[in-house]
């Protein structure tokens, strides 16, 4: 029993993964998964697709599929339900962003578009394959305190716990209201004079929306993107590789990108491991990177380096059926660090921050 339940749980993590591959998302699917009668086994997917993040873009391939209609129809119905309710979500989110730009250009504070709120829009072949959380704004170091003061005023509360040195806060207008994240900086470890720099390379973004909010340059948004995904976040979402993929296909139509500057950004910030990762792990996902990228920045990291991440690149392991576990955790973490000292640097840094969130949780609540 527990074998054949293994099993399914498999079948369920393949076809899900395949599901939210960046190629699912310009061809309905014509291949019924083996659990097409299978509420139970549905719903598992369902669960599996949330714990990614990817909810939206599973609903989606399963509407649009040659044998969506041989899905159970109490599975249909609920699937029905449950997309129209992400999609309203969606859609409040950008109205909310709306308000918040709109605050920021009366108070003639410039803002750029990050992430989902941005790469949706500019680079997915349909927006609603991009859901997200929140939207994140960025704005000049200077303006920050005005941003922040700004938008209380138009009743927008900061929510979370601020630690010490964050350069972004999470800010709402109630509870269930979606969420604005205001940024200072992009990824740890910028500075005023860095910022200055992607803000000069920064391009117009959407003039429809107010204040004609502006948008990272693609190099800039690379290594955004990238960091982000990465050296932040350990890859928690298809989404970022999906992101990064739409990215890459973008510049590809444009023949326009700068890698050299790429490369010599990714050897300042001592993340040639945590790129040449992203990229090998990227071609696994079915996105062409180009060559001489994965040859320069392999020749940047030990083979014992590579040959332990080897092991962590297929998307199962990434995103395992019951989330990642400790020991992958703090594997991935010390192999992805350029060097030894960073790596510790890192931990002490991690350590300070839970050290933080420590006085204000409960054991109950850990």
């Amino acid at each position: 029993m527990a074998t054949k339940a293994l099993s399914l749980r498999q079948v369920v993590q393949t076809w899900v993964l395949e599901a939210l591959r960046p190629r699912s998302f310009y061809a309905a699917s014509e291949v019924p998964p083996p659990f097409l009668k299978d509420s139970e086994a549905w719903e598992s997917a369902y669960a599996y697709a949330q714990r990614l993040h990817c909810t939206l873009p599973f609903l989606l391939a399963v509407e649009r599929a040659t044998w969506s209609k041989q899905v159970p129809s109490a599975t249909r119905r609920v699937f029905s339900e449950r997309q129209a309710r992400e999609r309203m979500g969606l859609a409040l989110l950008d109205w909310e962003t709306e308000e918040a730009l709109e605050v920021l250009a009366t108070a003639k504070v410039p803002v750029i578009l990050l992430k989902g709120m941005d790469v949706g829009r500019r680079f997915y072949p349909e927006r609603v394959f991009r859901p997200m959380a929140d939207a994140d704004l960025l704005v000049k170091p200077r303006d920050f305190s005005e941003a922040m003061g700004k938008l209380e005023q138009r009743g927008y509360k900061t929510i979370g716990l601020n630690y010490p040195g964050r350069f972004r806060v999470e800010m709402s207008r109630g509870k269930g209201r979606p969420v604005i994240e205001l940024h200072s900086f992009l990824l740890r470890g910028d500075s005023a004079g860095t910022m200055k720099d992607f803000w000069k390379r920064s391009r117009p973004g959407f003039e429809a929306l107010p204040g004609d909010p502006r948008v990272l340059g693609y190099e800039d948004q690379l290594l955004y993107l990238g960091g982000h995904a990465v050296v932040q976040h350990l890859l928690e979402s298809p989404l970022w590789l999906n992101d990064i993929h739409f990215l890459l296909e973008k510049v590809g139509e444009e023949s326009r990108f700068d890698w050299a500057r790429v490369f010599t950004a990714i050897d300042a910030r001592l993340s040639n491991t945590a790129f040449w990762f992203l990229f090998s792990v990227l071609q696994k996902w079915g996105t062409p990177v180009p060559g001489f990228v994965l040859q320069t920045l392999a020749e940047r990291v030990p083979f014992h380096r590579r040959t332990a991440l080897s092991a962590m690149m297929s998307p199962e392991r990434l995103f395992p059926f019951a989330g990642k576990g400790w020991s992958f955790m703090l594997s991935a973490r010390f192999f992805l660090k350029d060097g030894a000292l960073q790596a510790m640097k890192y931990a002490v840094a991690r350590q300070r921050i839970q050290s933080f969130y420590s006085r204000f949780v409960t054991p109950d609540q850990a």
